[in-house]
């Protein structure tokens, strides 16, 4: 929920930004504060469709795994990958169109239209965004905590989450 409303406090500083205002993240977060119900409906909306739409691919997944085949792991592994890729691509301007549209769930739409109309700039920036949580992922599954490899991998993982939200804004 902290991420939410950082996220929809930062498009609201972007335009005070370029309307030459003041920026200041206390006046974004009681503009978002008081208007979080207009915005947290068509997020969470966004986030059940975006579930919806990766749900089938976690599933074969899931059942990769049970079945034990490398190969077919190795396929679905890709395509989970591939479907969380495209979500996040179509999805990517939702803070901004919900926030500063001020729609409401028709925001959720302009959302999609956008994110179509402009999936190559959004590729890239959730390109960034995407390698740097799939290897936090990988070290979080691999580091342990008993040794000094352990330590050092929790750290970058630790790096890795905050170059992960710093890239993402």
């Amino acid at each position: 929920l902290i991420d939410v409303f950082v996220n929809a406090m930062y498009p609201l500083m972007i335009a005070d930004l370029f309307e030459s205002k003041k920026v200041s993240m206390l006046s974004s977060f009681k503009i978002v504060q008081k208007n979080s119900v207009n915005f947290l409906i068509p997020i969470i909306v966004s986030f059940i469709i975006s579930m919806i739409l990766i749900l089938p691919f976690t599933l074969l997944f899931s059942f990769s795994i049970v079945s034990q085949n490398p190969l077919f792991i190795a396929v679905a592994a890709l395509l989970s990958l591939l479907s969380v890729f495209i979500v996040s691509v179509v999805f990517y301007f939702v803070f901004p169109v919900i926030v500063l549209e001020k729609k409401g769930m028709q925001g959720v739409w302009q959302t999609l239209k956008v994110g179509r109309k402009h999936f190559k700039e959004a590729s890239f920036g959730t390109l960034i965004t995407f390698i740097f949580s799939v290897l936090t992922a990988v070290i979080a599954s691999l580091s342990g905590f008993g040794s000094i490899t352990g330590i050092a991998s929790i750290g970058l993982f630790l790096l890795l989450r905050i170059i992960t939200a710093v890239s993402a804004a």
